[in-house]
């Protein structure tokens, strides 16, 4: 049981960048959520609106690289 939940945390990693754009793009209503509970000092925002809920492939699939290395 550990080592499937541990897999399925590997794959739905919310920092992951396909997995946190698919979330909240199919559900902006969490992404709202997720800001207001950020910023608690601060009037809570109503919406969102999702510029480019798009995923290209490629880059879904290419591995995160910070910059300067």
């Amino acid at each position: 049981m550990a080592k499937q939940q541990c897999r399925m945390n590997a794959l739905l990693d919310p920092t992951n960048d396909y997995v946190f754009k698919r979330l909240f793009a199919e559900a902006p209503e969490l992404l709202v959520a997720l800001i207001n509970d950020l910023r608690p000092d601060l009037p809570d925002i109503a919406s969102v609106e999702i510029l480019n809920p798009t995923i290209v492939r490629k880059r879904a699939l290419t591995p995160f690289y910070p910059m300067g290395r």
